[in-house]
């Protein structure tokens, strides 16, 4: 979709909204051919939202082996 060019996106998302997943933000941009994601969240203040997104990233991982 975006190889081996450098795209930026930002997302809005409300203050004390719930609902929004990892898979909802990200998943379009995940194939097998990514090797390599920054991703810079100045919002993940918590040690649960920090938790949150590595879990996924593990998840996601995982699933494609």
């Amino acid at each position: 979709m975006y190889a081996d060019e450098k795209y930026h996106e930002q997302i809005h998302i409300e203050s004390d909204s719930y609902g929004h997943c990892y898979e909802e933000i990200f998943g379009r941009f995940l194939d097998a051919s990514v090797t390599e994601v920054h991703v810079e969240d100045s919002y993940i203040r918590s040690t649960h939202q920090a938790c949150h997104c590595v879990s996924y990233i593990i998840m996601y991982s995982i699933c494609q082996l």
